[in-house]
Order: structure tokens, then C-alpha cells, then sequence
């Protein structure tokens, strides 16, 4: 399958053979909406690093509730994560539009 490149130039259309992209026969280019579906799917952050992480503030702030919390619950998980892309979004969202590197 070959596709074609559009180039509006001076009010007329130019179509070019792309031959370097190719795609697998049946696959659709992804919309921005299925592309974000895709990228919520994926897990920003290692669950027995944030358990090992909770356990080791929880004893931090009282080593006697270490003994008596031995679980977390997967509703904690997921607020962990929707908090973190939470705060990757606004920090992107009020960065500066110039530079190269995200900081």
C-alpha cells in the first residue's frame, strides 16, 4: 500500500509517491482520541515501588502503623496515577512554548 503525500503549493495540490512508509495491510492510522485511550492504558508508575515507597513513609511518620497496615488497596493505585498525570499535565500546560528540553 503506497500512500500519498499532499503539498498545497501556490493554490494547486502536488501528490507524491511516499514509498518509505509503509504500513501492515489493515492498519488505520490512530486518531488523536485512540492514541490518548492507548497512552491512559499504560501504567506511568511501578506498583511495588510505590508500595515499598508507602510503607517506608507510613513508617516514617509512625513505625507502629507499619505493623498494622499490610495492604493497598488497587483504588490507591489508581489515584496515584491519575494524580501524577495530573501534575505532568499542568506542569506541561504552564511551561514555556521555547526551548527543546521539557524542564
Amino acid at each position: 500500500m503506497r500512500r500519498l503525500l499532499r503539498a498545497g503549493l501556490a493554490g494547486g495540490t502536488i501528490e507524491e509517491p511516499m514509498d518509505t512508509i509503509e504500513q501492515p495491510e489493515g492498519h488505520e492510522p490512530q486518531s488523536s482520541e485512540a492514541a490518548t485511550r492507548a497512552s491512559l492504558a499504560t501504567r506511568l508508575l511501578n506498583k511495588s515501588a510505590v508500595r515499598d515507597f508507602t510503607f517506608a513513609a507510613l513508617a516514617k511518620r509512625n513505625p507502629d502503623l507499619v505493623r498494622k497496615f499490610t495492604r493497598i488497596s488497587s483504588g490507591f493505585y489508581v489515584e496515584m496515577e491519575a494524580r501524577l498525570r495530573n501534575a505532568i499535565v499542568s506542569h506541561v500546560q504552564n511551561m514555556p512554548t521555547s526551548g527543546k528540553t521539557i524542564r
